[in-house]
């Protein structure tokens, strides 16, 4: 399985600077909404787990807690990540 050949696509769009801004801007907005829902998500998992009618075992809490907290890790990597992009983004806005 090869591979689609893109570049006669690619070379066929004709995109200015502005259109291409507001695309890396609009990718790092949704890109911080969908964080935040896994956000929210970590937080649902919590409260299902401390409301649950069973009693949890220590061991399973702290499987939830080191569960969250790897994924918060990954989520304030990313953040770092989209920061400066936004950075880039913003110095190429004020340049132009």
């Amino acid at each position: 399985m090869s591979l689609p050949n893109l570049s006669d696509r690619i070379l066929s769009l004709h995109l200015d600077w502005d259109r291409v801004l507001n695309v890396l801007l609009a990718s790092i907005a949704l890109e911080k909404i969908r964080l935040a829902d896994i956000i929210n998500g970590e937080g649902e998992k919590i409260q299902h787990a401390i409301g649950t009618k069973q009693e949890l075992k220590i061991d399973d809490m702290l499987a939830i807690n080191s569960n969250v907290k790897d994924t918060l890790k990954l989520i304030v990597k990313n953040e770092l990540l989209m920061d400066n992009k936004l950075k880039e983004v913003l110095d190429i806005l004020s340049k132009t």
